[in-house]
């Protein structure tokens, strides 16, 4: 059985980076990282508490409860929410603190430039009260991102402890694997930061995107504008966050958890017959009457057999719609399309 290290990025300045040791007998599908750093969110953020508190609360005050949350500053505006029942807020929430979880910010995504390297960030939801990481920011920006908006802070940022791997994601070889990530590794000269700011190195465009969705604290927020699964109601299934919209490429996009779903405008004319789409793990090409709308690398990987594609009437005209299926659920891609 082998290992790789991984490291916890503490929010306390006066604190070093920690290395970690996980097992990679678990792959992708049970990968230790993911799971070391939801349990460590979970603890942290005391959620057990939150849902004794709620499940023991009497009618008045599981309606109270819900009341204050819907009256928040950073809920006061939300539509979908206000289309909820108090009860299926209380659900949500409920769902939300008793699931550990975390967010996966993609520093850099695998691409030849890079070696078929991705660097990812695991953060906390629960980023209410919690202190500005500057080591988690500076990466963030030294990859090229600009910093996500974080629930309940005034400034974006990465706020509390953090972790953060490596993983070889090669799409010609069909692999993928965990590989050593250590505290030196964070230093500003490391050699994958060089190649994360290079034309294909996988990171970012030099500040101006995010690397992910903004960071949201531990609440139904994280269900109304992500998509999240442990809910059954069908008044959620409308209320997925448009991260992008892309007019000037051709094509709008939205994501969950889960897909990543591309939208592009046909005329009226198109049929199914003037439309060709080939999905690959790590790229797509989109043609319709013989011109080539996409092909290159996409935002992240996918579970090919999970993609699929529709044509369909839009207003005067048709739209193509593409679903891409996530290898990685919960990974959020900064944009679709890397390269067109």
């Amino acid at each position: 059985m082998s290992t790789f290290q991984y490291v916890l990025i503490p929010a306390n300045t006066s604190a070093l980076p920690i290395t970690k040791t996980g097992s990679t007998a678990g792959g992708l599908e049970k990968d230790e990282l993911v799971q070391n750093a939801k349990e460590y969110f979970f603890q942290q953020s005391d959620a057990s508490k939150h849902v004794k508190a709620l499940k023991n609360a009497s009618p008045e005050q599981r309606t109270e409860l819900a009341e204050q949350f819907k009256k928040q500053p950073s809920n006061a505006n939300n539509p979908h929410l206000h289309k909820l029942s108090n009860e299926q807020i209380l659900q949500l929430l409920e769902s939300t603190h008793a699931t550990p979880s975390c967010e996966i910010i993609a520093l850099t995504i695998p691409t030849r430039g890079n070696g078929y390297q991705a660097v990812s960030m695991y953060i906390s939801q629960f980023t209410d009260g919690m202190s500005l990481n500057k080591t988690a920011s500076g990466i963030v920006l030294a990859c090229g991102h600009g910093l996500p908006e974080a629930a309940g802070q005034k400034q974006p940022g990465i706020y509390g402890d953090v972790f953060v791997g490596r993983a070889k994601d090669d799409e010609a070889g069909d692999e993928w694997k965990r590989l050593d990530f250590t505290p030196d590794d964070l230093l500003p000269n490391s050699s994958w930061i060089q190649v994360a700011r290079t034309p294909g190195g996988g990171g970012g465009t030099g500040g101006g995107s995010s690397a992910a969705a903004p960071s949201l604290s531990g609440s139904v927020m994280q269900q109304l504008r992500l998509g999240g699964d442990e809910t059954d109601n069908a008044t959620l299934t409308d209320t997925t966050l448009t991260i992008e919209e892309e007019e000037d490429l051709g094509y709008t996009w939205d994501q969950t958890d889960d897909e990543v779903e591309v939208k592009f405008k046909c005329d009226a004319s198109t049929k199914g017959k003037d439309v060709r789409v080939q999905f690959a793990r790590t790229s797509l090409k989109v043609q319709v009457k013989g011109e080539t709308l996409v092909d290159g690398k996409i935002g992240g990987s996918v579970v090919v057999d999970d993609c699929t594609y529709t044509l369909q009437d839009e207003g005067t005209g048709r739209e193509l719609c593409i679903v891409l299926g996530k290898l990685e659920t919960g990974l959020l891609w900064g944009r679709p399309v890397v390269a067109r």
